[in-house]
């Protein structure tokens, strides 16, 4: 059995042109655990309410981000996750 981990919160865009959020293991969004060290890069992102949009549109206003990531079956969950 993996472990499935699911954040989510709400990004916005102040800046004049759309933006993609920045993934891959220099990305803004990377689990970590502080114990292990294990680290895990997403496997899904949604912003509002589409698995197919890929950009933040630009005017600063609030949209829901959902990102999902995955674990090897024999991570053991810690308290430090971040």
């Amino acid at each position: 059995m993996e472990w499935k981990v699911q954040v989510a919160g709400s990004v916005r865009n102040p800046n004049d042109e759309a933006l993609a959020p920045i993934l891959g293991s220099t990305g803004n969004f990377v689990l970590h655990d502080a114990t292990t060290g294990l680290t895990a890069e997403p496997e899904t992102v949604t912003l509002g309410d589409s698995s197919h949009r890929y950009r933040v549109p630009p005017s600063n206003t609030t949209m829901s981000l959902t990102i999902g990531f995955t674990l090897p079956s024999d991570y053991v969950p810690q308290s430090g996750i971040e």
